[in-house]
């Protein structure tokens, strides 16, 4: 298998990170992702109840 060059990686990386900035940089999307972060760290009841259970 052909090895990737680390410019390669270098300009896959800088292309990802720019889209990754332009998404974010939408208003909309940054509050979806600010709502998920949220619910993400809300404990979920089905994992409260594992955890009394163990």
């Amino acid at each position: 298998m052909e090895q990737t060059t680390e410019a390669v990686i270098d300009g896959l990386a800088r292309a990802l990170a720019e889209a990754i900035r332009r998404f974010y940089a939408d208003p909309k999307n940054e509050a979806e992702f600010q709502e998920w972060l949220k619910q993400k760290k809300k404990p979920s009841a089905s994992l409260a109840a594992t955890e009394s259970s163990i």
